[in-house]
């Protein structure tokens, strides 16, 4: 009997649990963010675990992100500009986490803790023509009321400090 209770608690756990976010998410991954002043543009990351490397190719910046914290459901990272500084704010506090099993959710946080850009990312390669639809699909995740700055998603660093 005792046997069984340990199968069936071994098959009830997903094969992921405990595993680190950038482990169970690698590759790139693509998307249309949106800032809280309606602004759009493409953004791509490059996930491996331990790593993450974006870039804003219509902004002309990117970089990377040290992780603050991470565990199987979400990232949180400082993201470090390291070109296109004078397009892109540096040190803004990031969260990355899982959505609909298949797609990640990005927001961005102000020195303030405000949210004030997200997207909602695919996995793989822009492909021309898909805007619109990764638009919708943002704003679909994040809310209308997103856009208009009344966001209330709450962060979740415990006592770590950027």
């Amino acid at each position: 009997m005792k046997t069984l209770w340990i199968l069936l608690t071994l098959l009830a756990t997903p094969l992921w649990a405990g595993e680190a976010f950038s482990t169970r998410f690698p590759g790139v991954w693509h998307g249309i963010g949106i800032q809280i002043d309606a602004q759009e543009w493409p953004m791509e990351l490059r996930l491996s675990p331990g790593a993450a490397e974006v870039d804003y190719p219509s902004l002309q910046c990117g970089g990377n992100w040290r992780f603050l914290k991470e565990t199987p459901d979400q990232i949180v990272a400082v993201e470090k500009v390291t070109y296109g500084l004078d397009e892109c704010l540096d040190g803004g506090l990031v969260r990355l986490e899982s959505y609909q099993d298949s797609l990640l959710v990005y927001r961005w946080y102000d020195n303030a803790g405000k949210a004030v850009a997200g997207a909602v990312l695919i996995e793989g390669p822009m492909r021309p023509g898909t805007e619109k639809a990764l638009l919708r699909l943002t704003i679909e995740a994040l809310g209308k009321g997103f856009v208009k700055g009344e966001d209330t998603t709450d962060v979740d660093i415990g006592d770590i400090r950027i």
